[in-house]
């Protein structure tokens, strides 16, 4: 049994090894040596092989429904997608969903051309468009075969009403299968449908009338009354049997939503519903009309499918070309899964990456070296780094000069202030003089030496006035402190 395993082991990894081989070549060969333009060209072709594979799996899903050969669905797909200028992924939803709703295989495409026509021609998408042709085709039991001529009454509704493909599309499942049980046809449902809404009533609500007033004459009229007349025509003669009272029509129909149709049809609006439904006998050819007028303004979406079209089968002979080499790889990969040795396997591939990790990383590190040492070398090439080394020797140059300048005047505020202070002593001792010698005279004066009144006043008035000025010294002095200290402060 271990015998056995490693046999597989050593089968699947040869396997591997000559088919990593043999990609590794032609991924080689793509890459023409390993040149920018090679790169390049390696890259489209890996972004062609990607379209191509979304496509192969759109086509597979197809191939679930049908026995047509894929390849005559990709060739359809691809023709009526450089034709209409339609992508091809709405063209095969649209593909499915016809051959989900039943239509022949032998004529799908047929009616796929119907249905992108119908939707250019209403601006609705092509799936929309298929809904609605099949929902019609199958509820009125008409063949596939005759899909383009009700694609015409459908488009005639849209032109005559106020409504779209896409709107009707969502909503005439509502009155079809009653309608077709009744035996009124697509015509008269579409003539109704475009009167009503060019009323101003929502497509939605239309259908909700127009099958109400079925209803209503059903039970009125009586089973069949659709084999001798039309739909327009019913509603008239549920409006004579009322009088034409709006009242007496509610009456009669029992429905509010019945009596509105019948209301929005007859009267003064018969003439316009009239000719509504004969407008729906000569649509033939009418989305036709509206597809070509509308087929002249995309011719950028026809040359972007076709370019796509181009891009999907370049993509699909990369796969095919590498189809060997993948599949063997695929095939190994499963062999030592099997056998178990893919855990261990894991592991050395683990192993193995840590140590490309780590190299990448010293690799990014060294490269960011050499990404900020050029960066610097093309700052320097252009000035920048001159100018900014000026810019830093200036700045420093400014710093210096404004530090100096702050000492000389920490300096002259210093000295100042010692100036200052030697004034304010100086006065002081003047003051204290004239006081002691004034004070000498009078006690002269008063000890009986001979002096003078005269002489007393003179003294005592040079003593006040010496008083006087000494005190203005010195609040000159204070202020002139006071001064120092406030710019001293500020410096």
């Amino acid at each position: 049994m271990a015998q056995k395993r490693i046999e597989i082991v050593i089968a699947a990894k040869t396997a591997i090894k000559g088919a990593f081989s043999a990609l590794g070549q032609s991924l080689k060969n793509l890459a023409l040596a390993g040149t920018a333009a090679g790169a390049a060209i390696g890259a489209a072709m890996l972004n062609a092989a990607k379209r191509a594979q979304e496509f192969n799996k759109q086509i597979g899903q197809i191939a679930t429904l049908s026995k047509i050969p894929i390849s005559e669905v990709k060739a359809e797909v691809k023709s009526l997608s450089a034709e209409f200028g339609i992508a091809k992924d709405e063209l095969t939803e649209g593909l499915y969903q016809a051959l989900s709703a039943g239509v022949p295989e032998d004529n799908v495409f047929e009616f796929l051309r119907s249905a992108s026509k119908a939707g250019i021609a209403g601006a609705a998408s092509t799936a929309e468009a298929v809904d609605i042709l099949t929902t019609t085709l199958n509820a009125f039991k008409i063949p596939a075969s005759q899909a383009g001529e009700v694609a015409d009454v459908l488009f005639t509704t849209v032109k005559l009403g106020k409504t779209t493909l896409g709107e009707l599309s969502a909503s005439l499942a509502q009155v079809a299968p009653l309608a077709a049980a009744s035996g009124v046809s697509i015509e008269e449902i579409a003539a109704a449908t475009a009167t009503l809404t060019k009323q101003g009533t929502p497509t939605t609500q239309a259908m909700t009338q127009i099958r109400s007033a079925i209803l209503a004459m059903n039970e009125t009229l009586g089973d069949g009354w659709a084999d001798t007349m039309t739909l327009q025509e019913g509603m008239q003669a549920m409006s004579d049997a009322a009088g034409g009272s709006a009242s007496k029509i509610k009456e009669l129909t029992g429905r509010v939503e019945g009596s509105l149709a019948i209301l929005a049809t007859t009267g003064a609006n018969a003439k316009g519903a009239a000719e509504d439904l004969d407008a729906m006998a000569t649509s033939a050819g009418a989305a036709n009309e509206a597809f070509s007028k509308m087929a002249q303004t995309n011719p950028l979406e026809k040359l972007e499918q076709s370019a796509d079209n181009i891009k999907t089968t370049l993509g699909q002979g990369v796969l095919d070309g590498l189809g060997a080499e993948l599949k063997a790889i695929a095939d190994g990969l499963r062999d030592m899964e099997k056998s178990g040795a893919s855990q261990e396997w894991a592991r050395d591939l683990a192993w193995g990456l840590q140590k490309i990790v780590g190299l990448a990383k010293g690799v990014a590190k060294y490269f960011g070296f050499i990404q900020k040492g050029a960066e610097t070398v093309i700052r320097m090439a252009k000035g920048e780094n001159i100018v900014e080394a000026i810019g830093n020797v200036k700045a420093r140059d400014r710093g210096r000069e404004e530090q100096a300048n702050l000492e000389e005047l920490r300096a002259q505020r210093r000295a100042r202030n010692a100036r200052i202070n030697q004034q304010e002593a100086a006065e002081q001792e003047r003051a204290a003089n004239a006081s002691a010698k004034a004070a000498e005279q009078i006690a002269k004066a008063q000890e009986g030496q001979s002096v003078n009144l005269e002489n007393l006043e003179q003294i005592e008035t040079r003593a006040a006035a010496d008083a006087k000025k000494s005190a203005e010294r010195l609040e000159s002095i204070d202020k002139n402190l006071q001064k120092a200290i406030n710019v001293g402060g500020q410096a």
